[in-house]
C-alpha cells in the first residue's frame, strides 16, 4: 500500500539507536524545548497619597534655643511618640544608661513638639539648641536619622580638607587634583576606593610641587617629563619615591579621564628605597612601656602589641568573639593564635571591669570606652595608643620587636616567622633579612649599637662640624616634625641630639634609616638639610658651649645649650619636650625664664 508513495521518497532521516528521548522523561527538545520568556515585573503601583501634605515655598531656620517646655512642649504629636519609641528601643539595644536615655528624651520634646510631616531637621539647627541645655546631640541625631528625619548640612571633612590644602593652586590644576583625590576616597567605575590614609599622605606628599607649578602652568597637560624630572632629582631618599608615587597616581587618572593628553611620568625611574634593618627594643624601654600599664586596658593593649604583635587597628577593631577562653584560642587579624597566660589573665581582667563598668553595653567589640560603650563602634586610634605615644617602646615598636625577636629565635627563617604571625611573606622575608644581619653582627658591635655612649656638652668645644643629619616625621595634614638631629663632630662622630625629660641629651649614635609608620605617617632623615639653622656651620669649629638653664619660682633645670661658632651661635633647646633650634630670635614668653651661664657648661639629662 506504501509503494507508491515511496517511490516519491527522494532522502531518508536516520535516527541513531538510544538518542530519542523517552516521551515523558526529561526536558523536551528542539522548538518544543525551547525556554520560555521571563515575563516582566508588574512594577509596583506608585504611591497614592492618601492625606494632604503643605509643601514648603521655602524654609525658613528653625530657632530650638526659644523652646520653653511649658508653653510649647506636644507630648501628643504623632512624630514625637514614635521617636520616644524609637529612642526607648535603640537605648534597650545598645545599653544606655537612664541619663542618656533621659537626655535624649528631654531633646526630641524639645525639636518634634511642633514637628509637622515633610519637614527636616537640619543639624545646623539642632546643635546650637541641645549644646546650650547640655544635652546629646549626636544620640539625638541618630534617632531622628532612624525615622528619616533628619538632614545633615555640614560641610563634609574631605571639602574642608581640600580647601585648606588647594585655595592656593591655580583653578585648572585644582580641578583635576580634586577630582583624582575623591577618586581615591570614593573609587570609580574602574578603580576600587583606597584607604583615607593614603589620599592625605599623596596630596600632602606633592602639595608643594602643585604650589610651585601654580606659579608657571594653568593646567596639569602643561607638565612636562623634564619638570617631572626636576621634582625627582630635587628630592632625596625616601621623600623622592613617595613624591614620584603619588604624581603617577594623579597622571595616571588625568590620562584615564581625558584630562591630559600625555602622561609624563611615564618611564621616570626611581631606584627602589632598601629598606633599614629592624632594631631590637632595650629592655629598658620595654620596662618603661610596661610600666605605663596601670588600668586592665591598658595592660591587655600592652599584652596583644608586646605578645602578639597586633597593630593599634587591629586591636582596637577585636570584637568579643575573637576570643576563646574555653579552647585559649585568639583571632588577631584573622589569624587563630594560641591565647598564652600573661594574655588570658589580662583578658579576664579586663572583661571583669568591663562587665562592672558598663553592665548594659550591647557593643560587640572587646575594648570599649565610656562614648563606645553606647555606640556599637571601635574605639579610636588616640583611646588605643595613648599610654605609649610619647615613649619609646610605642605600640608598633612593640610589635616590630616581637616579630623580630620570633625572626631571631628561629634563625632568619620567614617561613615559621608567616605561619606564626600570619603576615605577609614580603613582610616575613624582611624580617628575616634584619635577623641575618643582626646574627651576623660580632658581638663588639652588637654591644656597641645597643650600648650608647652619653656624652657632655663641654665635650663639643674644640671639635669641628662635619656633617649634618635630622630626622622628620610626617603625619598626614601636618607639617612636618623634627625628631633627631645628628651633628657629626670631628673625634666623636655622630653626636644625637633628643629630649630626655626636661633636658636634653647628648648620645653618640649612628642614624638611622626611613621607615614607615602606617597609619600614624612615616620618618625621613636628610643629610645637610637647606635652610636648617646648624647647615651654614658645617666645616667650622666650636668655640664654646654654654649651658641654658630655666628658672621660675622653686624650679630650675638645664633645657639647652648654646654652641658658638666663629660666624655665629646657635641655641640649641627642649621646650615641651619639642628639640628647638635658635639663633638670635625672640621665642615668646618663655624667653623671661631662660638664663644662659656666663662660663661654659654642660646640661644634666638627668635634670
Amino acid at each position: 500500500m506504501i509503494a507508491p508513495y515511496l517511490r516519491h521518497v527522494t532522502c531518508q532521516q536516520l535516527f541513531f539507536v538510544n538518542l530519542q528521548r523517552p516521551k515523558n522523561g526529561g526536558p523536551l527538545v528542539g522548538k518544543a524545548g525551547r525556554r520560555v520568556l521571563k515575563p516582566r515585573p508588574i512594577p509596583d503601583p506608585r504611591h497614592v497619597i492618601t492625606s494632604w501634605v503643605q509643601l514648603p515655598l521655602f524654609t525658613l531656620p528653625r530657632d530650638f534655643r526659644q523652646f520653653d517646655r511649658e508653653r510649647h512642649a506636644d507630648l501628643a504629636n504623632p512624630w514625637l511618640v514614635r521617636a520616644r519609641q524609637t529612642a526607648r528601643a535603640m537605648g534597650e539595644a545598645r545599653g544606655w544608661s537612664c541619663w542618656i536615655a533621659s537626655d535624649v528624651d528631654r531633646a526630641l520634646v524639645i525639636v518634634l513638639s511642633g514637628y509637622c510631616e515633610g519637614e527636616s531637621i537640619r543639624y545646623s539647627e539642632l546643635f546650637p539648641a541641645l549644646r546650650v541645655r547640655g544635652l546629646l546631640v549626636v544620640r539625638t541625631a541618630e534617632v531622628l536619622d532612624r525615622l528619616g528625619l533628619f538632614s545633615d548640612d555640614r560641610a563634609p571633612a574631605v571639602d574642608r580638607w581640600l580647601e585648606r590644602k588647594l585655595h592656593e593652586v591655580s583653578p585648572g590644576i585644582r580641578r583635576d587634583v580634586e577630582a583624582w583625590v575623591r577618586t581615591l576616597l570614593d573609587g570609580g567605575p574602574r578603580s576600587e576606593p583606597r584607604a583615607r590614609q593614603t589620599a592625605w599622605t599623596y596630596l600632602n606628599e606633592i602639595q608643594p610641587v602643585l604650589l610651585e607649578w601654580s606659579g608657571r602652568y594653568d593646567h596639569l597637560r602643561e607638565v612636562t617629563r623634564q619638570d617631572i624630572a626636576t621634582v625627582r632629582d630635587a628630592a632625596t631618599g625616601k621623600q623622592r619615591e613617595s613624591r614620584i608615587v603619588a604624581l603617577r597616581s594623579l597622571f595616571r587618572q588625568a590620562k584615564k579621564s581625558g584630562q591630559i593628553f600625555l602622561n609624563p611620568t611615564i618611564r621616570i625611574r626611581v631606584p627602589r628605597q632598601a629598606g633599614g634593618v629592624f632594631q631590637a627594643l632595650d629592655q629598658a624601654d620595654v620596662d618603661e612601656a610596661i610600666a605605663t600599664a596601670t588600668t586592665p586596658d591598658l595592660r591587655l593593649i600592652i599584652a596583644l602589641a608586646a605578645v602578639h604583635a597586633a597593630r593599634p587597628k587591629m586591636i582596637r577593631t577585636m570584637q568579643l568573639d575573637d576570643v576563646d577562653l574555653g579552647n585559649r584560642r585568639v583571632i588577631v587579624g584573622g589569624h587563630v593564635r594560641p591565647l598564652d597566660d600573661l594574655t588570658r589573665r589580662a583578658v579576664l581582667d579586663w572583661l571583669d571591669y568591663r562587665r562592672n563598668r558598663w553592665p548594659n553595653t550591647a557593643n560587640p567589640h572587646l575594648l570599649i570606652t565610656q562614648k563606645t560603650a553606647v555606640e556599637l563602634g571601635p574605639a579610636g586610634k588616640l583611646w588605643t595608643t595613648r599610654a605609649t605615644r610619647n615613649l619609646s617602646a610605642t605600640l608598633e615598636r612593640l610589635r616590630v620587636d616581637r616579630q623580630l625577636e620570633e625572626a631571631l629565635a628561629h634563625g632568619a627563617d620567614p617561613l615559621p616567622l608567616a605561619l606564626v604571625f600570619g603576615i605577609d611573606e614580603k613582610t616575613a622575608i624582611r624580617y628575616a633579612d634584619s635577623a641575618r644581619r643582626l646574627l651576623e653582627t660580632s658581638s663588639e658591635s652588637l654591644n656597641a649599637v645597643k650600648h650608647q655612649r652619653v656624652i657632655k656638652a663641654e665635650d663639643l668645644a674644640d671639635r669641628c662640624l662635619l656633617q649634618v643629619k635630622t630626622s622628620w616625621h610626617h603625619y598626614p595634614e601636618s607639617e612636618p616634625s623634627l625628631l633627631h638631629m645628628w651633628l657629626h663632630m670631628d673625634g666623636l662622630g655622630p653626636v644625637r641630639f633628643h629630649t630626655a625629660g626636661d633636658g636634653l641629651a647628648l648620645e653618640i649614635d649612628q642614624p638611622h634609616g626611613p621607615y614607615d609608620m602606617d597609619e600614624y605617617g612615616h620618618t625621613t632623615v636628610e643629610e645637610d638639610p637647606r635652610d636648617f639653622p646648624t647647615s651654614p656651620f658645617v666645616g667650622e669649629q666650636v668655640l664654646s658651649v654654654r649651658e641654658i638653664r630655666y628658672r621660675d619660682g622653686n624650679l630650675d633645670f638645664a633645657v639647652g645649650i648654646t654652641v658658638q661658632f666663629p660666624s655665629g651661635s646657635i641655641r640649641i633647646l627642649n621646650l615641651a619636650d619639642e628639640l628647638v633650634l635658635a639663633h638670635d630670635q625672640h621665642l615668646g614668653p618663655v624667653e623671661a625664664y631662660l638664663h644662659e651661664a656666663t662660663t661654659n657648661a654642660a646640661p644634666d639629662p638627668s635634670s
